[in-house]
């Protein structure tokens, strides 16, 4: 839910809300900006001091990783505050559809101007979809541990912050700069003057993730008969590896992804394995005057970027016998990628591949002559060798 934003250029009449999601596009509906955008009351929130909780209607709410579970009786009614089509809710709750295993892309926000019957964007961001997720998961087990104490401080079940927007002259994609181009430098606040550019044009958001109907009779059922056998989440913001030339201490190209992801879930019923790469990028380091292209290989530059890989695949396990393997589903994407060559960089890759292989093969070379030399001499002469080092070391000793 979009609620007001703050420092973005003047002149215009009515400003609205545009959020992306893949192929998924909604918008909020256009409020009067003559003086500041307004899309949400704050106050108008659920608070945990909003409900009284039932044990009767009791629920857990567990963050998928995680091994805490808190009670709460109200996300059904809290949920349902965050629902558009509810009697007298406003068109601004902006709402998406998450498959399972594809938290790796992101969301693309846009503030869009009117005036004199035209629309100009105003502000852009992008947030990553997996960090936004913990992030609300967090903000709801807060919200819970607080609506079951004594005294409640009233804390949303929403992740509420204040994002900085980037202008859309900046939000250009640049060859290389691995989507940093598409990314404000600084991160959400709490307040709107903790940025550093103290007028900074920002937009205050509140965040909440829900679980489908479809989720909540899979944890249910999850819970009741433990059916869950192996999880694994691994998450690595940046991998990276280089191939040096030690003869003459060059380094001649580097590798580097960022955001990888993998998961793997495994029940009596359904294997689910599921891998996204946001992007990968390999850059020649050859200190010449001359080069002019530093980037071997990157992705595509993109106005959208998508994660580089994606891999998902479900394994069903009561159809699937040794030797064999029933899949429901599988799917491999992979983005557009830029190849560029240069010739002087192959010249180096080509010498560094030669000596390395000539290395090698003179050591194979030494290897023999020594293992020759070793077969060619009796058990006897290793024994009085050995013998004799024997005695000498125990002289000098």
């Amino acid at each position: 839910r979009p609620i007001t934003a703050l420092n973005l250029p003047e002149g215009y009449t009515g400003m609205f809300v545009k959020l992306r999601y893949g192929t998924t596009v909604c918008a909020s509906e256009t409020v009067d900006s003559k003086v500041t955008p307004r899309w949400t009351d704050e106050e108008s929130l659920p608070k945990s001091n909003t409900f009284t909780m039932s044990a009767s209607r009791s629920r857990r709410f567990v963050r998928q990783g995680s091994q805490d579970k808190i009670d709460s009786g109200n996300i059904d009614e809290v949920a349902e505050w965050w629902n558009p089509t509810r009697a007298g809710a406003r068109e601004n709750v902006l709402r998406i559809s998450v498959d399972p295993f594809e938290t790796s892309r992101s969301l693309r926000l846009t503030v869009i101007g009117e005036k004199l019957q035209s629309r100009m964007e105003i502000g852009v961001l992008e947030i990553p979809l997996g960090p936004a997720l913990e992030c609300c998961a967090q903000s709801m087990e807060d919200y819970n541990e607080d609506a079951t104490r004594k005294n409640p401080q009233g804390l949303a079940p929403a992740y509420v912050r204040w994002f900085p927007l980037m202008s859309p002259s900046e939000v250009v994609p640049v060859e290389g700069d691995m989507g940093q181009s598409q990314r404000h430098k600084e991160s959400e606040q709490k307040r709107d003057d903790a940025f550093a550019e103290y007028f900074a044009p920002c937009i205050k958001l509140a965040l909440m993730f829900h679980p489908t109907e479809g989720d909540n009779r899979d944890a249910a059922a999850l819970r009741s008969t433990n059916t869950t056998q192996n999880y694994l989440y691994a998450n690595m913001s940046r991998l990276s590896a280089a191939v040096i030339d030690s003869s003459r201490a060059m380094e001649l190209l580097s590798f580097v992804a960022r955001d990888v992801d993998v998961r793997i879930s495994i029940t009596s019923a359904k294997t689910r394995y599921a891998f996204a790469v946001g992007g990968v990028q390999i850059d020649q380091q050859a200190i010449r005057s001359d080069s002019k292209v530093p980037v071997v290989l990157c992705p595509t530059p993109v106005k959208q970027p998508q994660p580089t890989i994606q891999f998902l695949a479900w394994k069903d396990n009561i159809r699937s016998k040794p030797g064999i393997d029933f899949l429901d589903y599988i799917a491999l994407q992979v983005q557009e990628l830029d190849l560029k060559i240069e010739e002087s960089w192959l010249f180096d890759v080509l010498e560094f591949y030669l000596s390395v292989t000539e290395r090698r093969q003179f050591r194979a070379s030494v290897w023999d002559q020594h293992s020759q030399k070793d077969s060619s001499r009796g058990t006897t002469f290793k024994n009085e060798e050995s013998i004799a080092s024997f005695l000498e070391r125990a002289t000098v000793f």
